[in-house]
Parts: C-alpha cells; sequence; structure tokens
C-alpha cells in the first residue's frame, strides 16, 4: 500500500511540474478533416429563410414609432452565407426641402431575429456620428461603409448587372 501512495504521489507531482502556474494549455490544433463544414441551404431553403427575413424587416419598421416630421423606411437581407437576417432601418425627416443642416436622417441595422441594434449612424442638423456596437468602429462614413458591406447583396447585384 505504501508503495502505491508514493508512486501516485510521484505521479502528481510529475503533472502539476509540466504547467506553469496561471497558464492555460493551448487547444490542440485541428486538421482539416476534423473541422466541421456548414453546408449552405439550397435554393428553396434560401427563398423561404428570405420571405421571413422580410416579415422580421417589417415587424422593426412596425416596432419604431417616429412622429409627422419623421417617414421611414427598411430593407431586409438574409445572408445564406452567415445565415443572418440583417435589417436596415432609415428615418429621415418627412420634409425633404429642408437644407442638411436643418434635417435628420439616420441609419440602424438591425439583427432581424435578435432585434439586435448592430450599428447607427445620424445627421441631426449637420452633426454626423455613428457606430458599430461591439466592433469599436466610431464615425459617420466608417460605419456607413460597414453597413453598405453588410447589406451588399452580391447575388442580387450580380444577376441585376445581367
Amino acid at each position: 500500500m505504501r508503495h502505491v501512495t508514493i508512486f501516485a504521489i510521484v505521479i502528481l507531482l510529475s503533472l502539476i511540474g509540466c504547467e506553469k502556474k496561471g497558464q492555460i494549455p493551448a487547444p490542440e490544433a485541428k486538421t482539416i478533416e476534423e473541422t466541421p463544414v456548414q453546408q449552405l441551404p439550397t435554393a428553396t431553403e434560401v427563398f423561404n429563410l428570405r420571405s421571413q427575413c422580410a416579415k422580421m424587416g417589417e415587424e422593426v419598421l412596425s416596432s419604431n414609432i417616429v412622429g409627422t416630421a419623421l417617414t421611414q423606411s427598411q430593407i431586409s437581407y438574409y445572408d445564406p452565407k452567415k445565415n443572418c437576417c440583417f435589417v436596415e432601418l432609415d428615418v429621415d425627416s418627412a420634409n425633404l426641402t429642408l437644407p442638411e443642416d436643418k434635417s435628420i436622417h439616420s441609419r440602424h441595422l438591425f439583427d432581424g431575429q435578435t432585434k439586435e441594434l448592430i450599428a447607427t449612424t445620424n445627421n441631426k442638423n449637420g452633426e454626423k456620428s455613428g457606430i458599430v456596437f461591439k466592433h469599436s468602429v466610431y464615425g459617420f462614413d466608417s460605419v456607413n461603409e460597414y453597413i453598405n458591406q453588410i447589406m451588399d447583396d452580391a447575388d442580387y447585384s450580380s444577376r441585376r448587372a445581367d
């Protein structure tokens, strides 16, 4: 019994000595064969998912209440590669004859399924701002470019060019 106890202590000490205190061992690298591959949805599934995304976009629009001085519109986009529904909500001054320094234009990007606000830009009376939450992207132009990239439907754009 004494030999078993000494053997267990030696093994335990050798295992403890292999790792430095406070360090987390690096995960083992996976080979390509072990990495799961997500299969893209079929054309029928994409059609159905885009239809559901359009309904989610309408829900975002209807839940955003604006006064009579503003108008709003929404565009939804289902990205099959990311398997995500994006909704762009635009809010503008209803009076389109107002000069830029007296008008309002805001652009908001939502996750259509969770209704989480991803990014927003504002141009209120000529003062411009923008932020992409969780990515530390700031500034009106940078955030507009981010929203443009997300909402760009390359499949649709290529079909329109034909």
